[in-house]
């Protein structure tokens, strides 16, 4: 679990934040909790740099970050389930590329 906790805290903030924007009346509302969660999510990244394996594992998680991002900003409504797709794609990449470093370091 240490060697995980931010990727799984990552996945479930962005399921979270998926569902929570379907309850979002306003524009307005799901863009501030995008920039709010990016914000945080960013500086956590950045203090906790010694979590990540190497770059790439880095750039996967930064641009799960980035995701949200750009979908709070840019997509309004969020009125579907489309995004468990994306959820998929990026868990099995970042589960693959992890295990597959953190085993080649052992």
């Amino acid at each position: 679990m240490k060697k995980w906790w931010f990727s799984i805290v990552l996945g479930v903030l962005y399921i979270l934040v998926f569902h929570a924007w379907m309850f979002c009346e306003t524009k307005f509302q799901v863009q501030s909790i995008a920039i709010g969660l990016f914000s945080v999510l960013t500086i956590t990244s950045i203090y906790y740099r010694k979590y990540f394996v190497n770059g790439w594992d880095y750039f996967v998680h930064a641009s799960i970050i980035i995701d949200i991002l750009l979908e709070g900003v840019l997509i309004y409504p969020h009125d579907n389930y489309y995004f468990y797709g994306c959820f998929a794609a990026f868990a099995v990449v970042l589960i693959g590329h992890r295990s597959y470093c953190t085993k080649k370091r052992a």
